[in-house]
């Protein structure tokens, strides 16, 4: 997903501009990665920061996860908190700013990842089964 910025870069510092995102198809995920099951929903909003564009909002998806207990194959349904800083010459930390825009992909991907729980359970009182 990428977004043209170049009117964002020519605005004040602290000047913001909001994106609503709506069935927006979900970003290249790495192997590995969660399969990620519905299309992202939510907004972002990007501001001037005086070191680049800060981009913040909170997007809702699902994703596929294998239960830790049973092993079972479930949805599990996922908000994810976006946060991060976009410059021209980017830091390790950083997002890259290229030919007057900025894809979110990357930031995206890695923010779903982030936001899978570390213990998946496909319910709370799931149980291991006694067979195997």
């Amino acid at each position: 997903m990428t977004i043209q910025v170049e009117s964002n870069l020519r605005g004040d510092v602290g000047s913001r501009e909001s994106y609503r995102i709506h069935d927006e198809p979900a970003p290249a995920m790495l192997l590995g990665d969660p399969e990620v099951t519905q299309p992202l929903d939510g907004e972002l909003t990007i501001t001037h920061d005086p070191q680049g564009l800060a981009v913040r909002g909170s997007l809702t998806t699902a994703v596929k996860l294998d239960c830790d207990r049973c092993m079972n194959e479930y949805e599990y349904p996922l908000t994810v908190s976006i946060d991060g800083l976009f410059k021209d010459k980017p830091g390790e930390d950083d997002w890259p700013i290229a030919d007057g825009s900025i894809d979110l992909g990357p930031l995206i991907r890695e923010s779903i990842v982030l936001a899978v729980p570390a213990r998946k359970l496909c319910k709370i009182d799931c149980t291991v089964p006694l067979e195997y």
